[in-house]
């Protein structure tokens, strides 16, 4: 990730060296987005099958997928007291931040949930991260369309909205920066500080470039929501979903790991807070 950058000493010069550093990286992951969007363009074409065909998004589907995450985060929570021995001392602060953010996050989630998109649900990926997709010649092929092993096959096979993929491969860039993190941390590196900024420019960067090149690939497709907040709530809602499932799993067979959603989810938390307290100066 850092070949051929040399550490500046002011902390803002090395964002910007990491930016032009990424460069082509970034380009690839434009490319990655769009092929993700076409990837969703076809999942949405009608083909006279109707386990395949796709179906309008409606209210109650809006509400249960809410459901869902809702009960997923009280799940977590109810894991994550259970394991608490399991945790990391230098953790049990931010997972008493976790505990007590419940009724934040049980509304952000109802907040999440409440619009109706004007969009369809179709078949989808189902496990997409940056471990689903091969690079070749400078494009990508996206591979394992099984779905998430863990759950039902029936599951697997349901229609839903193809942002919980694009869900899934943020989460995976968030993961593939912490990572980095880790194991410089490990190594006993020195300088932190300033290879955390530089990571979250990287992260950052990809993000962005990752959906600009999404939206580029599934502008027109009708399982893509034609209301911005629409499309944002229904992400933020698959982002939500995605982290609590992180740190079910980190919890129950990489207890090292928890770091990483836990702070996502706390992150969530930190934005969400940031958006009620500029609403009245919206308004």
């Amino acid at each position: 990730m850092l070949a051929g950058w040399t550490a500046p000493r002011e902390p803002e010069a090395a964002a910007v060296q990491a930016e032009e550093v990424h460069g082509p990286y970034l380009l690839m992951m434009r490319t990655l987005g769009r092929r993700t969007g076409e990837l969703h363009q076809a999942f949405a074409k009608p083909s006279g099958d109707s386990a395949f065909d796709p179906e309008p998004i409606q209210r109650r589907h809006v509400r249960a997928w809410g459901a869902r995450v809702r009960a997923d985060l009280l799940a977590t929570l109810k894991l994550l007291r259970r394991h608490r021995a399991l945790v990391l001392e230098s953790l049990h602060a931010e997972c008493e931040s976790l505990f007590e953010a419940r009724k934040r996050l049980v509304d952000h989630i109802a907040t999440l949930a409440g619009g109706v998109p004007s969009a369809v649900k179709t078949r989808y990926h189902g496990d997409y991260h940056l471990g689903q997709v091969l690079l070749a010649e400078n494009d990508f092929i996206i591979v394992d369309f099984e779905g998430e092993p863990a759950r039902p096959v029936q599951e697997r096979r349901a229609k839903h909205s193809p942002l919980r993929d694009v869900a899934g491969m943020l989460r995976s860039f968030d993961y593939a920066a912490q990572a980095v993190l880790k194991r410089f941390a490990a190594d006993g590196g020195e300088d932190a500080s300033l290879l955390g900024r530089l990571v979250e420019v990287w992260e950052r960067s990809a993000k962005d470039a990752f959906l600009a090149g999404y939206k580029a690939g599934i502008e027109g497709c009708p399982s893509y929501p034609n209301v911005p907040d629409h499309a944002r709530a229904l992400l933020d809602l698959f982002t939500l979903e995605k982290a609590l499932y992180e740190l079910r799993y980190e919890l129950e067979n990489r207890p090292e790991w928890i770091d990483i959603p836990l702070r996502g989810l706390l992150r969530v938390v930190r934005e969400d807070a940031r958006e009620v307290s500029k609403a009245p100066e919206d308004q």
